[in-house]
């Protein structure tokens, strides 16, 4: 399916990649399999293989041999298996961000194990590869925007990929289908623009905030890419003064986020030619926050770094993709992931002139310099736990790979301003059920932990022809208020009924519930299963 211009700004729009609930592309097999007859498949091929494997005595003590020796290299890399996900002592009570609570020792990561997660968990927009794993990658598997996350997870996912137990400890909070629900860009009926964007804002200045002193130094060595593209605000404005002031104040958030995370490099890569009046304007939003100089702001793609943030002289860039072979597929007209994949390797391998590898790597450092890599957009805001990025550092350096969740705010009276005009039937009302919010504070260690195999809202009910969260918002119709009693509205958005609500006191702040595919999590205070 060729994707226009037009289109990519919603290039993950039900035709082109469908949740859990909807049929799927695999990456390079272009095969559709409803996801419940994948996971039957998955879990069918699997009792065959060993039943295989039990039919010869050779083959059997084969299998016992890797299997030790599998578990001895968990055992060396303090890896272990998830017991016991739920807290259920939590249950639904408000976390009060005034407590203070001891914080927990770090734990070793805990990871969900791969035959509970099926392919679309992975998948978020962003990984976390070490330099060897990232140039495995075959770049002419990458023919759709999401495929930049699928050719490195595997169609089968491969057993390095991994996914935390705990949410918060590598997590990412995506916005974009967030503020289309609430129309907040194109036309903005409910007078809510300027209020996300202040938001945003004051992610950022808490960021510099917390971040006075210096940021972590286990993950120094990372480049992350932003596959970069402005996000169009509307017929009357396009690529003009709301989308440069909206893209820009979410661009800021997620490189704030980078920040916060302790990452040495952040290039930022775009196809347009006005690209960087959205980058400039975002760099200059954190430097007038980070601690940074505003002299280092750059006034063109030619000026590297374009800005050199805080304490940790994090390094900002801009790159400007004109090769249509690394940005066009057979698949769609424009693919930002690929180009930025494609133009990282070559700069690696020292495929490139000195020139564009300054682009790319800077010049502060050789190639050598760089072992660790992170893909995101311009929409994506990075959760972590600092503590624990030295053992992100150990299982990168063992070999693994690690794959944020993606956290799916839901549009919630509660996080609209006092002047807003949204039409009721376009937000989760403050009322009943719904009402009941959690704060997690990670500062004071909160977690929340893996539910497991489950995707509650998507698994029991037919398509609604549009992503499964979105099914109970009406945007047809204003709902009176004789119609918001509890009972229609937990029959309007009985798909969400089963999903603990939060808000991240370090994030956002926006309300959330689950992933994009349709995975919960439960708050605890006590860690995931000890970690």
């Amino acid at each position: 399916q060729h994707q226009t211009e037009d289109e990519h700004s919603n290039r993950k729009s039900p035709e082109h990649f469908r949740d859990t609930q909807e049929n799927t592309v695999f990456s390079s097999l272009r095969f559709q399999f409803p996801p419940s007859h994948r996971l039957k498949i998955m879990n069918t091929t699997w009792t065959l293989t060993r039943i295989f494997f039990a039919m010869t005595a050779v083959a059997t003590v084969a299998d016992v041999i890797l299997h030790q020796k599998f578990l001895e290299g968990l055992l060396e890399m303090e890896i272990f298996p998830v017991k016991e996900n739920r807290d259920e002592n939590l249950g639904d009570a408000p976390v009060s961000s005034a407590t203070e609570y001891p914080k927990l020792p770090v734990q070793p990561l805990q990871f969900i194990n791969n035959s509970d997660l099926i392919q679309h968990d992975y998948f978020s927009d962003s990984w976390l590869l070490s330099r060897e794993r990232f140039l495995e990658m075959d770049t002419k598997r990458i023919g759709i925007v999401e495929d930049g996350v699928f050719a490195a997870v595997g169609i089968w996912p491969y057993d390095h990929c991994k996914m935390l137990s705990d949410w918060m400890a590598f997590s990412v909070e995506h916005m974009s289908h967030w503020w289309k629900l609430l129309d907040a860009l194109s036309g903005d009926p409910g007078n809510v623009r300027q209020h996300i964007q202040s938001r945003f804002h004051q992610f950022v200045e808490s960021v510099g905030t917390a971040m006075d002193g210096e940021p972590p130094t286990a993950l120094r060595q990372t480049i992350a890419m932003i596959a970069f593209y402005p996000y169009k605000a509307g017929s009357d404005d396009q690529f003009g003064t709301k989308s440069v002031g909206f893209t820009a104040s979410s661009l800021a958030a997620t490189i704030a986020s980078l920040y916060r995370a302790g990452y040495g490099r952040v290039v930022i890569v775009g196809i347009r030619d006005d690209d960087m009046k959205h980058v400039l304007a975002a760099c200059k939003i954190l430097t007038s926050v980070l601690n940074g100089k505003r002299s280092s702001v750059g006034k063109s793609s030619k000026d590297n770094p374009l800005a050199r943030l805080g304490k940790s002289n994090m390094e900002v860039a801009y790159v400007h993709v004109t090769d249509k072979s690394w940005i066009k597929t057979k698949w769609v007209g424009y693919n930002v992931p690929r180009a930025a994949i494609v133009g990282m390797q070559l700069a690696l391998t020292g495929k490139m002139n000195q020139t564009d590898t300054d682009a790319w790597l800077g010049k502060d450092h050789d190639s050598s310099y760089w072992k660790y890599l992170y893909l995101t957009e311009p929409d994506t805001i990075l959760q972590t736990k600092n503590e624990l990025l030295p053992l992100f550092q150990q299982a990168l350096d063992n070999g693994l790979s690690l794959f944020p969740h993606r956290l799916q705010p839901f549009p919630h009276e509660a996080d609209l301003p006092a002047d807003h005009t949204v039409r009721p039937g376009t937000v989760l009302p403050n009322v009943g059920h719904f009402a009941k919010i959690t704060e997690l504070d990670t500062s004071n260690g909160d977690s929340c932990c893996d539910g497991g195999a489950e995707w509650p809202g998507v698994k029991d009910f037919d398509s609604c022809g549009n992503w499964w969260y979105r099914c109970g918002y009406r945007h047809d119709i204003g709902l009176s208020s004789s119609s918001l009693n509890e009972t229609y509205i937990m029959d309007a958005f009985k798909r969400l009924v089963p999903y603990p609500l939060m808000r991240l006191k370090d994030g956002t702040g926006f309300v959330f519930g689950s992933t994009e595919q349709g995975r919960r999590c439960f708050p605890s205070k006590n860690g995931c299963g000890g970690q």
